[in-house]
């Protein structure tokens, strides 16, 4: 079984993809180990404007635009790559397969190889099957795997949340990296959001100090004026 990766002059992001446990160059564009391409019939597919990685980030299903709008807004998520990388195993009966995981997420504590799938087709005996399989050797591999489902991606009220986050600040320019100013040094402790958009002159700015860590705010609650936030 043998994970395959690209060259890279970055780092960085080399040491991310040892951690991993690459043994293979594989050239791609943008981080990616193949060309987004339309499966399956599909007519639709886009490029999100990542503020977190400075780029655009290529997605093939809208399932996989709503797993970016979740690891873009999640300050725990410390960068993360489309399409990372080959996964090669061999399944059940002994047969050779390779796997593209959707996205790779890198995190303080962790990376995790992310896959992207319907409910309804995880439901489905032979592709569960794969995935069982999948989940298994990437176990005795030690790599964390999930799998994300439209149920727990468009959960409520973190999906409305999310699109409400991005709606705020989808209008920077990815190329801008102005710096954020401090927080103001009367704010400390639990803080009224509604009090904070007041104070930072306005929700764009209080989701920047969250993005940054700065905030912490629940975005599996409902987000309201009297919602409780904690400064770190």
């Amino acid at each position: 079984m043998v994970i395959e990766t690209r060259e890279t002059d970055d780092p960085v992001e080399a040491a991310l993809l040892d951690a991993i446990g690459f043994s293979k160059k594989l050239k791609t564009v943008e981080g990616r180990v193949r060309r987004i391409v339309t499966r399956s019939g599909r007519g639709f597919r886009g490029k999100f404007p990542s503020l977190k990685l400075g780029r655009m980030v290529h997605w093939e299903s809208y399932l996989e635009r709503d797993v970016i709008r979740i690891l873009e807004y999640d300050p725990t998520v410390l960068r993360y790559q489309e399409q990372p990388c080959v996964f090669e195993y061999y399944d059940a009966q002994g047969v050779f397969r390779r796997y593209f995981p959707d996205f790779l997420a890198e995190r303080a504590d962790k990376n995790s190889l992310i896959e992207a799938k319907p409910k309804c087709k995880l439901d489905m005996p032979d592709v569960r099957e794969k995935f069982e399989t999948v989940a298994i050797r990437m176990q005795e591999r030690k790599q964390h795997f999930q799998i994300f489902t439209d149920i727990e991606v468009r959960r409520e009220p973190r999906f409305a949340n999310l699109c409400r986050i991005h709606d705020a600040v989808r209008s920077l320019n990815i190329l801008d990296r102005s710096p954020l100013k401090d927080l103001p040094q009367n704010i400390r402790g639990p803080q009224r959001f509604g009090d904070l958009v007041q104070r930072l002159d306005g929700e764009r700015n209080v989701y920047r100090h969250y993005l940054a860590g700065h905030l912490q705010i629940d975005v599996d609650q409902p987000l309201c004026d009297s919602t409780v936030v904690f400064v770190n």
